[in-house]
């Protein structure tokens, strides 16, 4: 469902320049007003008080206007707003749900019956699973990152799975509180830190990932002139595969590899940043991604999995 707009709004007129083009300033900005059209039912339940929280956080608005009959999607909900839905349900109240079940259990009330129901009678595909923290240096890389592997190996030079990202600075940044929240970060995520190379298991060759407490990360400076070197490839047997550049103190630059990261994970390495920055603590993770690597591997013969898999042959 790409690029489908959250919301419609009517207008009377377009907004038009002087020559002729589309007036984007000019169109009305959506409000509370726009996305919430059911009668204010308030919430009874523990658990619709709960989830009331939870969509307030997710989309921005005033848990007083949420209640009993506000929709995930006329909210403006979508694939990416319903995994965050999911992530905080399945930490909220320690029970595991799907996709599915936020589609057809769309409004706070229908959501906090199915979840009250889970909680009473639900059975083990309902149980969150618990990670094991092992605190490992080495670790199989998962599926997925197998595949973005062999295809980085194939061409060395090629910077397809580079994932850049540009921020404009305020005149009075502090670059080196930046720098020191980068630090923090840095040894906070162990994924940062890893590369990845073949390594002999059973007499079989597989690919791990390898956490390397050695490494550091450097922070390279660069003018208007010649900032497009800073992207570049990097080489997958040496860490760490994130590199943070500033262009004369007013552009920060960062660049991760894909194997370590995605678009997800870079909102989350900016919003740390953004706290640190501001004097507050990030939490130590609970599990680190080596942990979750394991996890998956010693899964992929539970019937979970199997089902999963046999989803994605269909």
């Amino acid at each position: 469902m790409y690029m489908i707009p959250n919301l419609y709004k009517e207008i009377q007129e377009i907004p038009l320049l002087s020559n002729g083009k589309l007036n984007r300033k000019g169109l009305p900005e959506p409000c509370i007003e726009d996305l919430i059209k059911e009668e204010y039912v308030a919430p009874e339940s523990e658990t619709e008080k709960k989830l009331c929280k939870i969509y307030g956080e997710i989309f921005k608005i005033p848990v007083t206007e949420i209640g009993q009959m506000s929709d995930f999607y006329e909210l403006g909900g979508d694939s990416l707003n319903a995994i965050r839905l999911i992530s905080k349900i399945e930490k909220e109240f320690s029970i595991k749900i799907g996709m599915k079940n936020i589609i057809n259990n769309s409004s706070i009330h229908n959501l906090s019956q199915y979840i009250d129901d889970i909680i009473e009678n639900g059975g083990n595909e309902n149980q969150v699973e618990i990670i094991e923290k092992r605190n490992e240096k080495e670790f199989p890389i998962t599926s997925q990152q197998l595949g973005i592997y062999l295809d980085s190996v194939k061409d060395e030079n090629s910077n397809i799975y580079n994932i850049p990202v540009t921020l404009k600075l305020n005149n009075n940044v502090d670059i080196e509180k930046i720098k020191l929240a980068f630090e923090k970060i840095f040894q906070n995520q162990d994924i940062l830190r890893s590369k990845y190379h073949e390594k002999e298991v059973d007499g079989k060759i597989e690919i791990y990932g390898f956490i390397d407490d050695e490494c550091s990360l450097t922070f390279e400076e660069y003018n208007y002139d010649n900032y497009n070197s800073f992207v570049r490839p990097f080489d997958l047997s040496v860490a760490p595969l994130i590199r943070v550049g500033f262009i004369s103190n007013e552009v920060l630059m960062i660049d991760c590899h894909h194997i370590i990261s995605d678009g997800g994970s870079l909102t989350i390495i900016i919003k740390e940043l953004e706290e640190l920055y501001n004097n507050q603590d990030i939490p130590s993770l609970e599990i680190q991604f080596s942990d979750y690597a394991y996890y998956m591997k010693e899964n992929r013969n539970n019937i979970r999995y199997s089902k999963s898999l046999e989803f994605y042959k269909i």
